[in-house]
């Protein structure tokens, strides 16, 4: 394929003045969504970037999240036809930033505590709307005393997850609820532009509990496309933020596996979905006991051919 330039300025939005030797990131657009990224350039001491070899197609640029810097940009499209593109003009302000604790729930091991200096804060805001291009992870570490801040953030609703230096999740540590000046967040929280957010409070949970399942399909024969997923939330909450961290691969004969979870009580929510079915997925929910140290034996049984509801479409 052809290739061609592309390059433009990145600039301070009131001033225009040129940011130097700032990251840039390139992202493809595919159907009006956002599909791959890469840290592709940095500008020069002028805030001039230039991008080589860019194929035809949809992209956008924008800053991605950089280390000890609090700058961002909205994502800035363009379209690579069949000549270079030029004039690319990408403004940066400071963002929004989230600081607080990240606690363990009930644990004073200090053995286990020691595990939070192990644990990546990753931090990602979606706008209503805009959930394609430009949105990136914010990734931090914890603080010894438990203490984060987490910087150049756009407006919107802020999510956080947890992963080791290898990317996977902790092992034995789960997400279970996210707090803003003493109050559950349990659908984000909400963050407006350029506002520095305090008294952000991660809670944590421990455990070395277990659920081995396996999904049992009742009245009827999945097709080969079929697929399954399962999640965990805890009763009385929608699942929002477990849903997020805890919802393990299961394989094509429908077996799955939590680990690490607290002990307590949980809802064990699974869903098939059926390509080309005129229901297209069924659902099925029940409550599973874990226990610290024990390996909890589930079977979950699917109805695909549930009993109509008079009155339901």
């Amino acid at each position: 394929l052809a290739t061609f330039t592309v390059s433009g300025r990145i600039v301070d939005r009131e001033t225009l003045q040129g940011v130097p030797h700032l990251k840039l990131g390139l992202q493809s657009i595919v159907n009006d969504r956002d599909f791959g990224g890469s840290c592709c350039s940095d500008s020069n001491g002028l805030g001039e970037f230039k991008l080589e070899n860019v194929t035809p197609g949809k992209y956008a640029v924008f800053v991605p999240p950089q280390p000890k810097n609090d700058l961002r940009s909205d994502a800035v499209p363009f379209e690579v036809i069949d000549q270079d593109v030029t004039g690319l003009l990408v403004k940066t302000s400071v963002g929004a930033s989230l600081s607080g604790l990240v606690v363990l729930e009930g644990i004073h091991d200090k053995s286990v505590l020691a595990l939070l200096s192990q644990v990546q804060l990753n931090a990602v805001v979606t706008t209503p709307g805009n959930e394609g291009a430009g949105r990136w992870g914010h990734s931090v570490s914890i603080n010894p005393d438990g203490s984060f801040r987490v910087g150049g953030l756009q407006s919107g609703l802020a999510y956080f997850s947890l992963n080791i230096g290898s990317g996977e999740s902790p092992k034995g540590i789960t997400l279970v609820r996210m707090e803003r000046d003493g109050l559950a967040q349990l659908n984000g929280i909400e963050i407006k532009e350029g506002e520095q957010v305090i008294g952000v409070r991660i809670v944590l949970s421990y455990g070395s509990g277990a659920i081995r399942g396996v999904v049992k399909i009742e009245n009827g024969e999945l097709p080969p496309a079929a697929q399954f997923a399962v999640w965990l939330s805890i009763p009385g909450d929608d699942g929002t933020i477990m849903q997020r961290s805890l919802s393990p691969p299961v394989d094509s004969r429908g077996h799955f596996l939590f680990e690490g979870l607290a002990a307590g009580t949980y809802s064990l929510r699974t869903r098939v979905f059926i390509p080309g079915s005129r229901a297209r997925s069924a659902t099925a929910t029940q409550q599973v006991n874990v226990a610290d140290g024990a390996v909890t034996e589930v079977t979950v049984k699917v109805n695909l051919n549930p009993i109509p509801v008079p009155g339901n479409p």
